[in-house]
């Protein structure tokens, strides 16, 4: 018998706290806003979990806020649960290879780069097409965001998101095998 469940199939003590601590974890998790300081890459999906493989990262639940303050620009990435159907990693870099990655798999991918002036940058990669503007400043970087994707000043005032997020690295285990002309089915 699992130490979760009793002998009667019922829940044991130890199954009622795990269960308790699940959805604790869960609850009352609302999305939090961010802004300038920050680089970000966005892409349409429900599935954060599923962006999560195609970009080789190995990941673990992980609440917003927890989330917000570990992502950073060189070791740690957060991928939030789906807001309005927009899936954000954030402290991940907007290069061709991570872009094609999500957009050849999933959907149209875009970074946004509102980290200084001198980097404020939006790219969109549609299937293996990577296109990049430099913008004026780092406020022109989040209303490009907001126009093309979802504007991470607001995404406090949204409904609750469904699910966790994810905290994690880039292993990039299969980094020598993948290439874009290996996207999709073979060529006949």
């Amino acid at each position: 018998m699992s130490p979760l469940w009793n002998r009667r199939r019922e829940p044991s003590p130890q199954g009622l706290a795990f269960r308790a601590m699940f959805d604790e974890f869960n609850a009352g998790d609302p999305p939090r806003s961010f802004g300038m300081g920050r680089r970000w890459l966005a892409v349409q999906s429900q599935r954060p979990k599923l962006v999560a493989e195609n970009l080789d990262a190995a990941v673990a639940p992980c609440r917003w806020g927890t989330g917000l303050e570990l992502a950073d620009d060189d070791e740690r990435l957060f991928i939030t649960p789906s807001v309005d159907g927009w899936v954000l990693i954030i402290g991940v870099e907007g290069n061709e290879e991570n872009l094609q990655r999500l957009s050849s798999t999933i959907g149209p991918a875009f970074a946004f780069d509102a980290r200084d002036r001198a980097q404020a940058s939006w790219v969109r990669a549609v299937d293996l097409d990577v296109q990049r503007r430099a913008l004026r400043d780092e406020a022109a970087v989040l209303d490009m965001a907001a126009a093309q994707t979802i504007d991470p000043r607001t995404l406090a005032e949204r409904p609750e998101a469904e699910g966790p997020g994810w905290l994690g690295r880039l292993v990039r285990l299969r980094t020598s095998i993948w290439t874009p002309s290996r996207v999709g089915p073979p060529v006949a």
